[in-house]
């Protein structure tokens, strides 16, 4: 018998022997010497173990029921190992051998063995931290979030082997043998507290999840770890979850108070995500007070409406939303109190149009809010506007899949783009990567190789994506999906708002400044715009880009200064410096208030003049405006 197992035994023994035993006795039991008794007994004292010795009589263990001795027989038991183990890996992040955790545990090598197997089969996994052994020992190794997605693994654990809920005071107990008590009481006093911040849980069970991973975040952040934003999933589902990224910046402002931590951006952009996977929401009950913003935000979605042409006006839970988010946002911006939004840049390039879109409705009520807006904000307003969109399935969704990478993946979903309406959703991922992605979600696939296995359409196209792709491309999204006839028209609305005069073609150098003053001036004196729209443009500027990646941009001014919806156009042979990048082609947008109603077909048009780089290369080799004009409104896509 080994050492570590003799010992547990003989702790045992003596366990149940109310009387002195001898250590004649004790060696005749366990076929051994006297001194190995001896040194086994001072072996068990250096780990904390009293023992009552008495000459002639022997020993018995002193206060053998107590509480402290209770417990540490209590850690020789497998669950009990198992969660000490982990304590050793996962909390303090130590090394162990088998040998040493063999010898404090008082079991063979081969029990310690199983007991990691064990930990690598029921509490981690593919998405959490990794089992490393060499000869140093054992230890785990991991990204932040594969370290607090362990924890949170091993939190469940410890729920489910005790069958626990939420209102337990057991579970707070549990807990507390693992993390900080302040911890533990903020983050369940914090998560009891929901409902006074407007804040709905759909079910109970979800409450043990939040709570799950808002003391794991705030045990790592203690500790000073913080996230960084990773994008391994759908833009479009990280971008909406977004929608919770203020609820989890309140969370978390309230924890930093109570804990004296601090966080980050990715901090709250990992809580956003798993608000938004358990279904906690803003409350759409404002029965507690009467919101002063009910008016506006009745105008906001009926403009809108007129906009995208979907009457959003019943949708109640977009109304309670946005009059739960109107509120703090106009105090945040009147109190000068800027907040950033970690996936602006994504939510432009995937969501252009409805940015857009969200910004001139916005921008058309400013003076009657008193607020100057910023990218930030109207980034985090559209998403309640695009899920609203969504939940009608006004937008589809695509997936472009190709071996080669997520590069030419992108390049493949950048010439789709070009061809189906602007507010569908079209991703962009390796084939190394697609069995991570939710495919449910998505209405079609576009791949350069042949995909076996999914339950989903599939469009094989070429590595160099050509006309006969499109084709077939747009067939399928005529009979799987309904798609408007108005796509396949190239310009309705355009002519009547484009004129000659507006089309400005320059071949030598020229700055932003030059060009924006040069258009503002000549829709000015034709009596389209007043003379504030020029500084209503560059305050759009100032506040972030209107330029896009492909090397055109599309500004636009306040809708309170145009008189006349128009639009202007400007060509440039040499590429100007914008905002971010290089462009070639800017078209300028003014739109009046009496046509709002037109807002995204003019806005999905004079986006197609820009969208893609085939298009900005073929407008910007025209020669004179009698080229732009017949290639614009008598040519087809592509010559």
């Amino acid at each position: 018998m080994k050492t570590a197992q003799r010992q547990k035994k003989l702790l045992e023994i003596l366990t149940y022997s109310e009387n002195y035993m001898t250590v004649q006795s004790l060696a005749d039991t366990f076929t051994v010497s006297k001194r190995t008794i001896h040194n086994d007994i001072a072996q068990l004292e250096n780990q904390g173990i009293e023992f009552e010795k008495k000459p002639s009589a022997g020993l018995k263990l002193k206060n053998r029921k107590e509480a402290r001795f209770v417990e540490h027989m209590d850690k020789y038991r497998p669950e009990q190992r198992r969660k000490q183990l982990m304590k050793e890996l996962l909390f303090y992040e130590n090394r162990i051998t088998f040998q040493s955790a063999s010898a404090c545990y008082m079991v063979g090598v081969s029990s310690i063995i199983a007991d990691i197997h064990y930990i690598k089969e029921h509490i981690l996994n593919d998405a959490t931290v990794s089992l490393i052994g060499d000869e140093n020992g054992t230890r785990l190794t991991g990204t932040e979030i594969e370290w607090q997605k362990a924890l949170i693994s091993f939190n469940e654990y410890l729920i489910a082997s005790e069958n626990l809920t939420f209102t337990d005071d057991a579970m707070l107990a549990l807990f507390k043998e693992f993390y900080d008590t302040d911890i533990i009481t903020a983050c369940y006093t914090t998560i009891q507290a929901l409902d006074d911040f407007n804040i709905y849980i759909a079910a109970q069970h979800y409450l043990i999840n939040l709570f799950n991973v808002m003391i794991v975040l705030c045990h790592r952040l203690r500790k000073g770890y913080h996230h960084k934003i990773i994008h391994n999933a759908f833009y479009s589902d990280q971008i909406m979850a977004m929608m919770y990224y203020l609820i989890g910046d309140d969370l978390l402002r309230i924890l930093k108070k109570d804990l004296n931590i601090t966080y980050e951006d990715g901090d709250i952009y990992f809580l956003s995500m798993y608000l938004s996977a358990n279904r906690i929401m803003l409350n759409s009950s404002l029965h507690r007070r009467a919101n002063p913003f009910k008016h506006i935000v009745e105008n906001l979605i009926e403009r809108m409406s007129n906009c995208v042409d979907v009457d959003l006006t019943q949708d109640q839970d977009l109304f309670y939303n946005l009059c739960l988010h109107l509120e703090p946002m106009i105090y945040r911006l009147k109190n000068r109190i800027y907040i950033t939004n970690p996936m602006l840049f994504e939510i432009k390039q995937q969501y252009h149009l409805m940015f857009d879109l969200t910004w001139m409705i916005m921008d058309s009520i400013r003076t009657t809010l008193g607020v100057t807006l910023t990218e930030d904000e109207v980034g985090f307003l559209m998403l309640h506007f695009q899920n609203a969109l969504e939940k009608k399935k006004k937008s589809k969704r695509i997936l472009v899949v190709c071996p080669n990478g997520i590069t030419t993946s992108e390049l493949i979903a950048n010439r789709i783009r070009s061809v189906l309406p602007p507010l569908d959703i079209i991703e962009a991922a390796s084939i190394d990567t697609i069995n991570s992605f939710e495919l449910r979600s998505i209405d079609f696939i576009v791949s350069t190789i042949p995909l076996k296995s999914l339950d989903k359409p599939v469009v094989v196209v070429s590595m160099l994506i050509n006309d006969s792709d499109i084709q077939r491309i747009e067939e399928l999204y005529k009979k799987k999906l309904s798609i408007p006839k108005e796509a396949d028209v190239r310009f309705i609305e355009i002519p009547q708002y484009l004129h000659e005069k507006n089309i400005y073609i320059n071949d030598g150098k020229i700055t932003k400044d030059e060009i924006i003053h040069q258009v503002c001036m000549g829709l000015n004196k034709e009596g389209c715009v007043d003379a504030h729209f020029e500084t209503s443009v560059w305050e759009r500027e100032q506040k972030g880009g209107t330029d896009i990646a492909v090397g055109g941009a599309i500004p636009h001014g306040a809708v309170s200064t145009v008189r006349k919806t128009q639009l202007a156009l400007w060509i440039n042979k040499e590429p100007v410096k914008w905002s971010k990048y290089r462009v070639k082609v800017i078209v300028f947008f003014a739109l009046n208030s009496e046509d709002t109603a037109k807002t995204k077909v003019i806005l999905e048009e004079a986006f197609s003049l820009i969208k893609t780089k085939e298009m900005i290369e073929k407008l910007s080799s025209m020669k004179n405006k009698k080229a732009v004009i017949k290639y614009i409104f008598g040519g087809s896509r592509f010559d």
